[in-house]
């Protein structure tokens, strides 16, 4: 079985039109408790990501408090597919420093996103479930043999 972008992403994404302002955007980023956000226009096409580290960057600038963030997210995004295999996804975030992968469907919308965490906990998921099977065999073996029980 082949996990895809799909079975990890959030679909209860929190985005902003490049014309929010970056006060809405700071609100955003605390009260979700997230790093950044994507930008998407009216028909949730991604026009863009805003992350802290962006933000950090507009700290001096005064004039920045009165444009949108359209003009200062970052635009060379990688994003991946709904379909995509997970190992892909994975190797992305192995090659890049950033935090998040947008997901897009076949008609270039957004309909997700996967976060370093969600991988994360995904593989700690996994892993959790083998080590569950694990024991069931080795359980169930000592059960069939009783010689193996005292071990």
């Amino acid at each position: 079985m082949k996990f895809r972008a799909k079975d990890i992403m959030t679909t209860a994404v929190v985005t902003v039109p490049p014309e929010a302002k970056i006060d809405k955007v700071l609100g955003l980023l605390l009260r979700h408790h997230i790093s950044g956000l994507l930008v998407v226009d009216d028909d949730k096409h991604l026009r863009g990501i805003i992350s802290e580290l962006d933000l950090l960057r507009l700290l001096y600038d005064t004039q920045a408090k009165q444009d949108g963030v359209g003009q200062y997210c970052s635009h060379d995004i990688v994003s991946v597919r709904i379909d995509d295999p997970l190992h892909e996804v994975t190797e992305i975030f192995l090659e890049n420093t950033f935090r998040r992968v947008p997901v897009l469907d076949d008609e270039d919308r957004v309909v997700g996103v996967i976060s370093r965490r969600d991988l994360v906990r995904y593989i700690h998921e996994v892993r959790q479930r083998i080590a569950a099977v694990m024991d069931n065999r080795k359980n169930s073996r000592r059960e069939k043999r009783p010689e193996l029980a005292a071990v």
